[in-house]
């Protein structure tokens, strides 16, 4: 209908504002799509999970987590009665779920939600490596917050081996900078060492063509908005 032909063009217009970081133009763009949508279809569509989705996104880019909490939980909700276990829809949300608890510093809830998606993307092997290799050093950083050292050297050193396959040399030296501290901070003064002159060799990698090294990162921003097809 003319509605439905109304909301698909809304929502296609708050994807192009999203995509340019103009988050308050996109939220107005997908409550209008919103709207129409749920006067003609069940909450339970999967058109409906996606909007709410991003606008939980744009809610968290704004620093209003506790209604990027409530849009997430709307989407996680209708997903869950639409898609199995398994469904790749779901890791996008328990991700998103997981950077948002990790930056208000609930790590066990992080945990959990990485934990989760971690599991989604790892049942396609090759395709997600690179995720699943920010995802690892997310839980790493957690674990690290919780002072959970062993689990946090873990999750470095899978990130590690997921990244010598798919070049992040920023995010290598990060990994390897973490690694000496808490070595450090466990007394292990002949692993600290080690993983510092891997630091230093991985940094001399970074240097940029002006002769500026980029800044270490310290925690991945890997919030994902979704498309409808």
């Amino acid at each position: 209908s003319q509605n439905l032909t109304a909301a698909s063009t809304y929502f296609g217009m708050g994807t192009v504002q999203y995509s340019k970081e103009n988050y308050t133009l996109a939220l107005d763009y997908y409550k209008k799509a919103l709207d129409i949508y749920l006067a003609h279809y069940s909450e339970d569509s999967h058109i409906i999970a996606v909007i709410y989705n991003n606008i939980a996104n744009i809610y968290d880019f704004k620093g209003k987590a506790s209604l990027a909490l409530e849009y997430y939980q709307k989407s996680l909700k209708i997903k869950r009665l639409l898609f199995d276990e398994d469904h790749p829809s779901l890791a996008i949300t328990y991700n998103n779920l997981a950077s948002l608890y990790s930056k208000e510093k609930d790590y066990d809830q992080a945990i959990s939600y990485y934990i989760k998606s971690l599991k989604l993307k790892k049942k396609y092997p090759g395709k997600h490596d690179s995720e699943i290799a920010i995802i690892h050093y997310n839980l790493a950083l957690a674990y690290q917050n919780q002072e959970n050292f062993e689990l946090a050297m873990s999750n470095y050193k899978d990130c590690l081996r997921l990244l010598q396959q798919n070049s992040n040399p920023q995010l290598i030296s990060s990994c390897y900078e973490s690694l000496t501290r808490i070595n450090m901070r466990l007394g292990n003064m002949k692993d600290a060492l080690f993983y510092d002159k891997l630091s230093s060799a991985s940094r001399k990698k970074e240097v940029q063509p002006h002769g500026i090294l980029p800044v270490t990162v310290t925690s991945v921003n890997q919030i994902h908005g979704e498309t409808y097809l």
